[in-house]
């Protein structure tokens, strides 16, 4: 999916994963999520979940005011500036008295930009509004009745006052629009000049027709601006900063799932957030929580943890290979001198494989859960580790881990088209293990049985170095890429409850939004 305004997280674990066909009362067959402690803590801490029935968003995607500086900033304005010089309207043709005029195309010859404001009107539209500025145009003209009577045409107007409301519109269910409800323009002052003068009644004719010709080409822009926002929103939607892959042919559902709401804090919009049809049967929708006080950045994407609890859905049974820190690659040997190594704490192993390396592959017995909290994410898993030196299996072990992820962070290079997707991006994470709860072990070779039966203290006694291997294998968990289609520099994520947020701010000095914009 691209999923841009979300992402990610996570884990992994490791250690030596035993497990004694001996003197041991769990059976591996029976290792079950729901069973589990840990989990039925997750589940009744949900209070404010929903009821499945409610078509709740498991993502909101909320458009600041802010977002409106891209058309307000000065290099904006001088973009509209010059898109706007030398822009003619439409021959004015009108009778006054019993002359026929006609004034032809009259020319923009001089722009005082005007000051623009956006500002959104409850509940599903904003206000576009202009005041200040002048604007000169200059044409000629031709008068005839009786005789043929040829000059110039000035008009000076001060105060360009346009108000144009534009409507958010839900086309179906994959798609939106903004359409313009409605669009009036005026002028604090309007003065004509007829060189060589006509009379009166040509100058007040030419002075409403010109107002009316200005009026159509502005709330033609106006129509052209709605256009350009939608498909900003729409692109905004699509081409997240950072996108999260699918191991599967699943995506995530980006469906609409009520009207755009414009609020007092933003525009918020509302979609499915869903990953994968089949999910399971006690996982529930929860509220996202949106602060009206979120206005530091320019946009906000709000995420649920059931959206990321059914991404994870998919790890049910996948299996991969567990990527060890480089200042722990040692441990892997099998034989050893100084340091601790597999051959430490199983002596057998430098017998049958000498010099040789173990390798760790993680099975997930049940779909991870996330919960996320003010402080962090509360993360709970099962997984199924297995060792094999020189492709035999040496023994494995089923448990259980309480964690707690305190904060991460994204460092991207958008702007990076060479490297590969694994090197665009770094994703940090800061992991604390709670506990750890061994449900049962297994090993080929008797002789391990006495290590098989201390696993749970030692990997509880090394909880640090599991963390560290957890961090290190966040990206296998959570593959990322970054979307240079936005061109984000920088993206700041937290906690809620039941909420991950991401904000961002656009590029203040992107041209793309204003490179289609045309009010001529």
């Amino acid at each position: 999916m691209k999923f841009g305004f979300f992402t990610f997280f996570f884990f992994l674990s490791f250690f030596n994963f035993v497990d004694s066909k001996f003197n041991f009362d769990f059976d591996p067959t029976e290792f079950s999520k729901n069973d589990h402690f840990l989990f039925r803590t997750i589940k009744k801490r949900r209070l404010d979940t929903i009821n499945e029935n409610e078509k709740v968003p498991g993502i909101v995607v909320k458009l600041t005011e802010k977002v409106g500086n891209l058309f307000l900033s000065k290099k904006s304005y001088e973009t509209m500036e010059k898109k706007l010089e030398g822009k003619v309207l439409d021959t004015i043709k009108f009778k006054a008295l019993q002359m026929n005029v006609t004034v032809f195309e009259p020319e923009l010859v001089k722009l005082e930009m005007p000051e623009i404001r956006f500002e959104n009107k409850e509940p599903y539209s904003f206000v576009i509004s202009s005041k200040d500025g002048q604007a000169r145009f200059k044409g000629l003209y031709k008068g005839v009745y009786r005789t043929i009577r040829d000059g110039y045409s000035y008009a000076d107007l001060t105060g360009l006052n346009l108000v144009a409301e534009l409507k958010f519109v839900r086309l179906d269910k994959n798609s939106i629009a903004t359409k313009v409800k409605s669009c009036k323009f005026s002028t604090d002052s309007t003065v004509v000049e007829m060189k060589p003068n006509l009379f009166s009644q040509a100058d007040q004719m030419f002075s409403e027709l010109i107002e009316k010709s200005i009026e159509e080409k502005l709330c033609g822009g106006v129509d052209n601006l709605a256009n350009v926002i939608g498909k900003m929103i729409m692109e905004s939607i699509n081409n997240g900063p950072v996108e999260l892959e699918s191991f599967n042919d699943s995506s995530f559902n980006t469906e609409f799932v009520s009207e755009p709401e414009a609020t007092k804090s933003g525009l918020l919009l509302s979609l499915d957030g869903q990953f994968s049809d089949s999910l399971p049967v006690d996982l529930e929708r929860t509220k996202v929580h949106i602060h009206q006080s979120d206005s530091d950045y320019m946009v906000y994407s709000y995420i649920s943890d059931f959206v990321f609890n059914s991404y994870l859905s998919q790890f049910k049974e996948k299996e991969i290979d567990l990527e060890i820190p480089p200042e722990f690659s040692e441990f892997l040997r099998t034989s050893c001198s100084s340091s601790s190594c597999l051959g430490t704490f199983l002596p057998f192993l430098p017998e049958s494989y000498p010099d040789s390396y173990g390798k760790i592959t993680v099975a997930f017995k049940n779909p991870p859960s996330v919960e996320f909290l003010e402080n962090g994410s509360k993360m709970i898993f099962g997984l199924s580790l297995k060792l094999f030196v020189q492709e035999k299996l040496i023994g494995s072990v089923d448990f259980f881990i309480d964690s707690f992820i305190e904060k991460f962070e994204i460092n991207a290079d958008m702007d990076s088209e060479e490297n590969d997707v694994g090197e665009n991006y770094k994703l940090k994470a800061k992991i604390t293990v709670n506990n750890i709860d061994v449900i049962s072990t297994f090993m080929e070779d008797k002789r391990g049985v006495e290590f098989a039966e201390n696993l749970e203290n030692l990997m509880g006694n090394n909880k640090e170095i599991i963390q560290k291997v957890i961090e290190f294998n966040l990206h296998r968990l959570f593959p990322l890429k970054t979307n240079s289609h936005l061109e984000v520099e920088s993206i700041q994520g937290f906690f809620r409850k039941h909420t991950l947020v991401f904000a961002f701010d656009l590029p203040s000095e992107d041209k793309k939004l204003l490179r289609h914009l045309r009010f001529f």
